[in-house]
């Protein structure tokens, strides 16, 4: 099954390979993202880490930045 992904940080666009019920935190595992630090979109809506990842979905991966 694959999956369309986008990662702000870095800009790029990947194809990524996954099985059948992968969650978004183990997407991020896969591709050594932290969790923490970014807020992920499936097909244009905000999700948690526990979404599962449907075949051809569309992954957007944006960093959270803070600071004071």
């Amino acid at each position: 099954m694959g999956v369309s992904v986008f990662i702000e940080r870095t800009g790029k666009r990947l194809r990524v390979e996954i099985p059948r019920g992968y969650t978004v935190k183990s997407l991020l595992g896969k591709l050594k993202i932290n969790p923490v630090s970014v807020l992920v979109s499936i097909n244009n809506e905000i999700c948690t880490e526990n979404e599962v990842i449907k075949d051809d979905d569309s992954v957007e991966i944006f960093s959270v930045v803070s600071g004071g």
